[in-house]
C-alpha cells in the first residue's frame, strides 16, 4: 500500500480525523483499567493491548514543509524556513499513568542496544538505568503524591498524564509501545500546523480550552474538548509540557539548524533536551521551547509518542 493510500485509510478510520484509532469516550479514573475497544492492529500501541486503557489512540499527521519557530521569540529565533517532515502518527493523548503502568508491569523493557531509530536513518542512544534510578517506575521513589501522578498500585490518577519521568525512560516507553518520542519539528507541525496557529486549536484564548492547574488534568478531560487541535489531538497546549527527541540549542546554532532540512533531529551535546507545550504557567505558545535536563523528574513535564508511517 502506498503512503498516500495508507494515510487515507488511517484518516477514514479516524472518521475524517475527528476520532482517532481506538478512540475512547471520556471516562473517569474508576473505569481507566476496564476493557475498552482494541487498538488497530496495523499500528497497535503495546500499552493498549490486549485491550485499551484510558489514553489510548493514535492520530495520523500528514507530512508538510513549513516554517518552524518565530524570529520574535528568543529560543525560537531565527525562524527556520523549509523544514520538511514526513507523514507520522502521534499519540492522541499524553501518555497516561494507566498506559505507563503496563510498561512497568512488563518489566520496563529497554530497546535492543539502547537505540531508538528515527526517520532518515538517524538513531538516538538512551542510557540503560538500574531500577533504583527509574524514578516513577520504582514505587519506592514515587513519594510526592501532591504533584507526581505515579503510584505503586493503581489509584485515582490513572487517567492523568505520566509526569515526573526522565527523558531516557520516556524514550524506552515509546520504543516498547511501538514508537519513539517525537522530534520537535514533528511536535510543532502537529501543534501549530502549516498555518502557524498560536495554540493547538487556533488563536483564541486558552480559557476553557487548556488545563492550567498545578496537579494536571485527565488526558481526556471532557471539559477541554474545545482545546483539541484540528486533527483531534488533545492537550498539545495545556496540562504538562512534553518531552521531544531533540537536544536543546538555539535555532542560530549551525550544528543543528539553518537552511532547508528534511526530518531534522538535533543531537548536539547540549546537556539538555527540548520540552514543548505545557500549561498556562509555562509555555502555551506553540513555538515556545524550554530546555530541560534529561534526568530531571518534573511535575510539569510528561510526554507522548510518535511513530513514522510507511513511505
Amino acid at each position: 500500500m502506498t503512503r498516500g493510500a495508507l494515510l487515507s485509510v488511517a484518516l477514514l478510520g479516524c472518521n475524517v480525523v475527528a476520532r482517532p484509532w481506538n478512540h475512547l469516550a471520556p471516562a473517569d479514573a474508576a473505569t481507566a483499567a476496564e476493557d475498552l475497544p482494541d487498538a488497530a492492529p496495523s499500528l497497535a500501541q503495546a500499552s493498549c493491548l490486549p485491550s485499551a486503557v484510558i489514553g489510548c489512540g493514535l492520530t495520523p499527521v500528514p507530512g508538510a514543509t513549513f516554517a518552524m519557530g518565530d524570529s520574535t521569540v528568543l529560543m525560537s529565533a531565527p525562524a527556520q524556513p523549509d523544514i520538511a517532515v514526513g507523514d507520522f502518527a502521534l499519540d492522541t493523548y499524553e501518555v497516561s499513568v494507566a498506559r505507563f503502568r503496563r510498561f512497568v508491569r512488563a518489566g520496563s523493557p529497554w530497546p535492543a542496544g539502547s537505540v531508538v531509530r528515527y526517520p532518515g536513518g538517524a538513531s538516538v542512544s538512551i542510557e540503560q538505568r538500574t531500577p533504583e534510578s527509574l524514578g516513577p517506575a520504582a514505587p519506592s521513589l514515587a513519594t510526592d503524591r501532591t504533584y507526581c501522578n505515579w503510584t505503586s498500585t493503581a489509584a485515582d490518577r490513572e487517567a492523568r498524564p505520566m509526569n515526573c519521568v526522565s527523558w531516557d525512560l520516556a524514550q524506552a516507553f515509546c520504543a516498547w509501545d511501538g514508537g519513539r518520542l517525537p522530534t520537535e519539528a514533528e511536535w510543532e507541525l502537529a501543534a501549530a500546523g502549516v498555518e502557524r496557529r498560536r495554540f493547538a486549536w487556533g488563536n483564541e484564548s486558552p480559557t476553557g480550552r487548556a488545563c492550567g492547574t498545578v496537579i494536571t488534568c485527565r488526558v481526556e478531560d471532557p471539559l477541554l474538548l474545545n482545546g483539541r487541535s484540528p486533527l483531534g489531538i488533545w492537550q498539545l497546549t495545556g496540562n504538562v509540557g512534553e518531552l521531544t527527541a531533540d537536544a536543546c540549542v538555539y535555532f542560530s546554532d549551525p550544528q543543528c539548524w539553518g537552511g532547508a532540512r528534511q526530518d531534522p533531529l538535533c543531537q548536539a551535546r547540549s546537556g539538555t533536551v527540548v520540552v514543548r507545550g505545557g500549561n498556562s504557567g509555562s509555555a502555551s505558545w506553540n513555538v515556545a521551547r524550554l530546555c530541560h535536563a534529561p534526568t530531571s523528574l518534573h511535575q510539569h513535564v510528561g510526554f507522548r509518542c510518535a511513530r513514522s508511517l510507511p513511505r
